[in-house]
């Protein structure tokens, strides 16, 4: 489908808020979808001007699987500041893009260092994870679930899966703003492009807008609000 057409199920004053987090949040999730166009229909009456992003490997759109670049890619490009290393390397979701096409945000998809080499152990149960909140770790299809967790699965468009698809979390709570140079394609195993199902962003961007403006997630709302600042009164 043509994505140009769908606006973000968040408006910019919901992103943008600092206090006014019952009424942003109750506004947000005022937002419809249709089963028969997939428009989302938001609060807000500034619709994105722009929903692509063109790279000389690819033209981005919301919902893409992207990869975002190593480190060494990172400093080679000039680019070596504008991503947390820890997140280097990893896959990621295009959750938005810039009108201008030159900056996206991106949530990591991550193993949280579970694995074959500790039974598949999921991240709120790893020690070195429990200061964050289990209620914000978001599954994709075939990953194990946070034990009474009311959150929705995450879904790929056409049932795929990643590669690692027993081990691939998001945490709501992390987000990161990055140029899009400093993303290349996600190689999946069949080395088809993958594509986060529309129902599924529109829950997580939900979710993350609830994260926003919450009182522990002060860098999180500060890079949407930089985002989104941008996004409608710079341009």
């Amino acid at each position: 489908m043509d994505t140009s057409t769908v606006e973000p199920p968040c408006s910019s004053t919901t992103l943008a808020a600092s206090q006014d987090t019952a009424s942003s949040s109750s506004s947000s999730s005022s937002s419809t979808t249709t089963a028969t166009t997939a428009t989302i229909t938001t609060t807000t009456s500034s619709p994105p001007k722009q929903a692509t992003a063109i790279t000389k490997e690819k033209t981005w759109q919301r919902r893409d699987i992207a990869s975002l670049k190593t480190q060494a890619e990172l400093e080679a490009d000039g680019q070596a500041a504008v991503l947390w290393s820890g997140a280097t390397g990893h896959p990621c979701i295009i959750m938005d893009l810039a009108p201008d096409g030159r900056h996206a945000l991106v949530t990591a998809v991550s193993s949280f260092r579970s694995g074959p080499h500790n039974g598949y152990l999921p991240p709120w149960k790893q020690s070195c994870h429990q200061g964050k909140d289990p209620d914000r770790f978001r599954s994709f299809a075939g990953t194990e679930r946070c034990e009474g967790s009311c959150r929705n699965l995450l879904f790929l468009e056409g049932g795929r899966q990643f590669p690692k698809s027993r081990t691939a979390w998001v945490y709501a709570g992390w987000v990161h703003l990055v140029p899009v140079g400093a993303l290349k394609p996600f190689k999946s195993a069949d080395k088809r492009a993958l594509r986060l199902e529309m129902q599924s962003w529109i829950d997580l961007y939900r979710h993350q807008c609830a994260v926003v403006v919450s009182s522990d997630s002060i860098i999180f709302g500060l890079a949407f609000f930089f985002f989104y600042y941008y996004y409608y009164y710079y341009y």
